[in-house]
């Protein structure tokens, strides 16, 4: 039996309530954010995007879960963050000169367009890559190696452990003239191996990975590839012009990018959380352990620096002879 009561009742719970549950779903983030890593587990890539995937963790109190998704030199991983749903829910925190500005140059065919594919959240760090020989040769500075390379012609081999690595070895070939052979390698343990027995003589390194190898022992470090210094490198590594490697002046950064179209608000939220990550004191002693510096910026500031960087490196892998694949 219907009574004014029971329709009121009725009207109350169907009508008149706000659909709480529905409202709760548009705060963002209201479930777990992925991070993707483009590189290996443990590698010095992953190092640094977990790290800053943690203090995200932190600052914003909600979960974040780093994702590798490997292969084609970090393409695959870019390409998966291009095509992911533009909700805020896929970031890449990624080394943006590595990944983004050199790609199209190695590639013929990109699934992305490292520029306009993205939204461009804020920058984070920055350092040089390292120009390395084995410990145990005499090498001491880039002078040393260019001669010795110059006797052995062909027969002098480099490691190219990353696509940068591979323009930089080139870049150096070029600036003293050299035949040295290009020897591409997995990763930078396996060209160690390689160092030790002479086949190849050099390479450049990332500043995060170099780091325990030469507190080891390991490599020594001969010039850096920017001509601007880092505080938390030693200052016994010359810069790149120091060095008289003069037509290298290269610095890599890492940045923060989301699929194109994700709402502005979850954009101006994920700038203020990472921009806070860049200002902690426990983000400056892990940059500094690892030969970096803070490097915070804005989306405006990074889309700019990051289509600068596609022109730069257009005339870098000219320089280099690189033949897209």
């Amino acid at each position: 039996m219907l009574t004014r009561r029971s329709v009121v009742g009725s009207l109350l719970a169907t009508s008149f309530v706000p659909d709480i549950s529905a409202h709760a779903q548009d705060v963002y983030p209201s479930r777990p954010i992925r991070s993707i890593c483009s590189f290996t587990p443990g590698s010095g890539a992953d190092i640094v995007v977990r790290f800053f995937s943690n203090k995200l963790q932190e600052v914003s109190g909600k979960t974040v879960i780093v994702e590798n998704k490997i292969g084609a030199a970090g393409n695959l991983g870019t390409e998966f963050v291009a095509r992911s749903k533009p909700d805020g829910y896929t970031i890449y925190i990624c080394p943006a000169v590595n990944v983004l500005a050199s790609a199209k140059y190695f590639y013929k065919a990109l699934a992305f367009d490292p520029v306009e594919d993205f939204e461009h959240i804020t920058t984070l760090a920055k350092a040089p890559l390292l120009l390395v020989v084995e410990a145990s040769t005499p090498f001491k500075t880039a002078r040393n190696l260019a001669d010795d390379l110059k006797k052995r012609g062909a027969a002098g081999g480099y490691a190219a452990i990353s696509n940068s690595s591979q323009v930089l070895c080139e870049m150096f070939k070029a600036q003293f003239g050299l035949e040295t052979t290009e020897v591409r390698f997995r990763d930078f343990p396996s060209a160690l191996g390689e160092m030790r027995t002479g086949n190849v003589s050099y390479t450049y390194l990332d500043a995060a990975q170099a780091t325990g190898h030469v507190a080891a022992g390991r490599i020594r470090v001969l010039a850096t590839s920017s001509s601007e210094r880092i505080a938390s490198l030693p200052a016994s590594y010359p810069t790149s012009i120091e060095a008289g490697i003069a037509n290298t002046d290269i610095m890599f950064w890492w940045s923060v990018q989301v699929a194109k179209g994700t709402p502005k608000p979850i954009l101006d939220q994920l700038e203020t959380w990472f921009n806070k990550v860049v200002e902690l004191d426990d983000t400056k002693k892990f940059l500094e352990q690892f030969g970096q510096a803070p490097f915070p910026g804005n989306p405006q500031m990074l889309k700019a620096a990051l289509a600068k960087e596609v022109a730069d490196w257009a005339v870098y892998t000219k320089i280099a002879r690189v033949e897209p694949q």
